[in-house]
C-alpha cells in the first residue's frame, strides 16, 4: 500500500448514542507527518497516575468505603450519580499523601487512572500497607 492510498484510506466504525441505536460511519486514517504539532504533542503525552504511586491505599480505600456506605449515601443524600467520581467503584482508593500532615481527619479519594498530584512517589511494585487504628 502507498502512502497515498493511506490519506484516502477510511476505517469502519459503529458507535452507539445514548439511546441505544447503532449508526455506522467511517473514519480516515491520519498520518502523523500530517497531523498538527499540537495533536501529535498531546496524542504522545504522558503522565504519572495515582495507581502508580506508592502513597496510593486501594484496599484501604475498598474498606473504607464499604463501611461507610460511601456509594449509597453519595447517591441517596447528595444526589449524585457514581459517573460523577470518573472512575469504576472498584479502581477507587485513598490518597494517603492527602491525609499525612492534617491528623487523617480528612481523606482524599482518587482513582488509580487519575492524574497524580506533586506528591507522585513511583511505588515500584511495593505494597502500601496501612495499619488499622486501635483506638476504637
Amino acid at each position: 500500500m502507498s502512502e497515498d492510498d493511506l490519506t484516502s484510506y477510511n476505517v469502519p466504525t459503529i458507535w452507539r448514542g445514548a439511546d441505544g441505536t447503532a449508526t455506522r460511519s467511517s473514519s480516515p486514517v491520519v498520518h502523523p507527518d500530517d497531523m498538527d504539532p499540537l495533536e501529535r504533542e498531546m496524542l504522545t503525552e504522558t503522565f504519572t497516575t495515582c495507581g502508580q504511586c506508592r502513597y496510593f491505599e486501594h484496599s484501604h480505600g475498598q474498606a473504607q468505603m464499604k463501611a461507610q456506605r460511601f456509594v449509597e449515601r453519595l447517591v441517596r443524600e447528595e444526589n449524585w450519580q457514581t459517573r460523577h467520581l470518573v472512575s469504576p467503584l472498584n479502581e477507587l482508593g485513598l490518597c494517603g499523601a492527602h491525609s499525612s500532615g492534617n491528623g487523617a481527619e480528612e481523606q482524599c479519594l482518587t482513582g488509580t487512572m487519575h492524574k497524580s498530584c506533586d506528591q507522585f512517589r513511583p511505588s515500584r511494585g511495593k505494597l502500601s500497607l496501612v495499619r488499622q487504628s486501635t483506638d476504637d
